[in-house]
């Protein structure tokens, strides 16, 4: 997968942010061209937005390893570090959850204990992963 420029890759983070992944309306056309040839949004006509090709070529190697290695529940394994699981949380990639299973946004991690909650693989982290080649 090519590296993501400066522009590729804000372009693709702020859609992630996106709870419908839509690109900013800042996007240049000539971005946006570069985005649909490297299959990153649709070429359909509309509102352009993030493909899953585009979320993976977002990800670091941590991120991809917490999405492809997690449980067979979808919970992240206890060792991927809160910076991980955070910046998942804010792609939609992954929830945080309580004992009961109840969804958060964040962990509750108040810096003076271990976080209440746990970071789980969330649907479209679980399309993420299965889209990612196989690991060698």
């Amino acid at each position: 997968m090519p590296a993501l420029t400066t522009m590729l890759g804000k372009a693709l983070g702020a859609a992630a942010e996106h709870p419908q992944g839509w690109l900013p309306d800042t996007v240049t056309e000539k971005t946006l061209a570069q985005l649909r040839d490297l299959g990153y949004v649709p070429a359909e006509p509309g509102r352009p937005a993030i493909t899953l090709k585009g979320r993976l070529a977002l990800l670091s190697r941590p991120q991809l390893n917490a999405l492809t290695t997690a449980m067979s529940d979808g919970r992240l394994a206890p060792n991927v570090a809160w910076q991980t699981s955070h910046r998942l949380a804010r792609w939609h990639l992954v929830v945080f959850k309580d004992a009961a299973g109840n969804s958060f946004p964040d962990d509750a991690d108040t810096g003076s204990g271990r976080p209440v909650r746990h970071a789980f693989r969330t649907g479209l982290g679980l399309a993420v992963a299965t889209t990612a080649p196989p690991r060698r």
